[in-house]
C-alpha cells in the first residue's frame, strides 16, 4: 500500500491538530494567504503547503539572529509522510480544518468537517488548488528542549475571520466525486460528469493520477 493511500485510510479517526514545526524560532503571529497546497512524492512523500505572509502582527525571538518574515515573502510548510502517521494526519486535518474556518475547539463544527475530511483533503491537494488565495492565521511560540540544538517552534493554526466557512467549502466539493454518502444533497456542490462518475472520478496530484477507493483511500494509475 502506498504512503497516500495508508495516509487517507486513517485520515477520519486522527483527529485534529494544529501544530507543527515550521516558520521562524519565534513568539509571533501571522496573517497568511495560501498559495497552494499539495502532495507531492518525487524524493519523499510530503505534503506541502505554501503560504504568503501578508502581515506580522507580533514578533520576539531568544535568537538575536533571527528576524519576522516580511509581508510578501513565502514560506512553506512541510509535512513529512514517512514521520509516525496519526501525528502527520492530525497535523494536516488541523491546517485544513483552519483554512476552511473550522474552530477545533467548537466540537460539533469539527466534527461536521471531519466526516468529510477524506474529501476535503483530496479536494485540497488537487490540481484544482481550491486553497489558493485563502486566508490563514498563525501564531508560533518558542519551545525549549534538554537536547542541545534541539528547540522548534510550535505552530498554531487558527480560521481567518475572513474565511468562507464551513458549509461554503462544503459546497465546493464536486458531488460525486469526493463527498462522502453522510453529506446532505442540499449542502453538495454542482454533479459531475456521468463518465467520471463511473470512472471513479481518477484525481491529479503532482503529476500522476489517482483513483478514489470506496475506504477514502487513493489507488495510483499506472
Amino acid at each position: 500500500m502506498s504512503s497516500l493511500n495508508k495516509f487517507f485510510g486513517g485520515l477520519k479517526q486522527a483527529g485534529v491538530s494544529g501544530r507543527g514545526n515550521y516558520f521562524p524560532y519565534a513568539n509571533a503571529k501571522y496573517r497568511l494567504n495560501i498559495s497552494r497546497f499539495f502532495y507531492k512524492s518525487d524524493r519523499k512523500d510530503v505534503f506541502v503547503a505554501e503560504l504568503d505572509v501578508v502581515e506580522t502582527l507580533a514578533f520576539s525571538s531568544s535568537k538575536s539572529d533571527v528576524v519576522p518574515p516580511a509581508a510578501g515573502e513565502r514560506r512553506s510548510w512541510v509535512v513529512d509522510m514517512t514521520k509516525e502517521l496519526n501525528m502527520v494526519q492530525r497535523d494536516v486535518n488541523g491546517f485544513v480544518l483552519a483554512t476552511i474556518g473550522v474552530n477545533v475547539n467548537n466540537k460539533p463544527e469539527a466534527e461536521r468537517a471531519l466526516d468529510q475530511i477524506e474529501g476535503l483533503v483530496q479536494f485540497a491537494i488537487s490540481d484544482a488548488n481550491p486553497f489558493g488565495g485563502s486566508p490563514l492565521d498563525l501564531e508560533t511560540y518558542e519551545h525549549k528542549t534538554k537536547g542541545k540544538g534541539n528547540d522548534f517552534t510550535i505552530h498554531n493554526w487558527t480560521p481567518s475571520a475572513s474565511s468562507a466557512g464551513l458549509d461554503a467549502w462544503l459546497a465546493k466539493l464536486p458531488r460525486g466525486q469526493y463527498v462522502s454518502p453522510n453529506l446532505t444533497a442540499a449542502k453538495q456542490g454542482p454533479p459531475v460528469s456521468a463518465p467520471a462518475q463511473a470512472a471513479g472520478a481518477p484525481v491529479q496530484m503532482g503529476g500522476r493520477w489517482f483513483l478514489p477507493q470506496a475506504d477514502g483511500s487513493l489507488k495510483p494509475i499506472g
